[in-house]
């Protein structure tokens, strides 16, 4: 019986012992070092808009990154996919259409809204936001006209103290329509819901 007794207690030490060297070697392996890159969240169709939602921040081996790689989401924002590109694939730049000329979804108009820097202070959103566009005529009523797309913020210096920025936009024609006609009678400001 005392030998049941020792053979017990010895394979309970051996069995110790083993997940002690084995927690020791696991907790002693060095750190793997890795790249944060861009990869497609999911699948995305040749033609089809970007948006930043599109992709997924992922960690990988410095060995597998590629000439070109992009790692900021909103620089290729609101561009068109040049190719087919399957869910997981590290994101390039040869990916996208390099044209800087918008084109307009079917059925949907472009304009572009001049925006003063004074109205857009503490106001930042990325290209690929829907946001509401808001009409405000000289005696301050409110008209909503709808949502738009935002493709891109543009400053342009003129050669004055304020240096306007314009905002192109993307909409339903009914709404660009809206804004077109308008824009010269009183102020137009975006609104970022949540």
């Amino acid at each position: 019986m005392g030998g049941i007794i020792n053979r017990k207690i010895i394979i309970g030490f051996l069995i110790a012992f083993s997940a002690v060297i084995t927690f020791l070697q696991l907790s002693q392996r060095p750190e793997v070092e890795t790249v944060r890159a861009l990869a497609f969240a999911r699948d995305v169709a040749k033609g089809e808009r970007i948006a930043v939602s599109d992709f997924v921040e992922i960690n990988i081996l410095p060995q597998n990154t590629v000439d070109n790689m992009i790692i900021d989401a909103n620089r290729i924002a609101g561009t068109r996919a040049a190719l087919n590109l399957p869910s997981g694939m590290i994101v390039v730049a040869d990916f996208f259409e390099t044209s800087d000329d918008f084109q307009p979804e079917e059925g949907n108009s472009m304009t572009a809204i001049k925006m003063l820097p004074d109205s857009a202070i503490c106001w930042t959103t990325k290209s690929g936001s829907v946001v509401s566009v808001c009409f405000v005529d000289d005696k301050g009523e409110m008209t909503m006209l709808g949502e738009v797309k935002l493709l891109g913020v543009y400053d342009q210096r003129l050669g004055n103290d304020e240096t306007p920025m314009f905002a192109v936009v993307e909409g339903k024609r009914n709404v660009i329509d809206q804004i077109i006609q308008r824009r010269a009678l009183g102020r137009l400001e975006f609104l970022l819901k949540k």
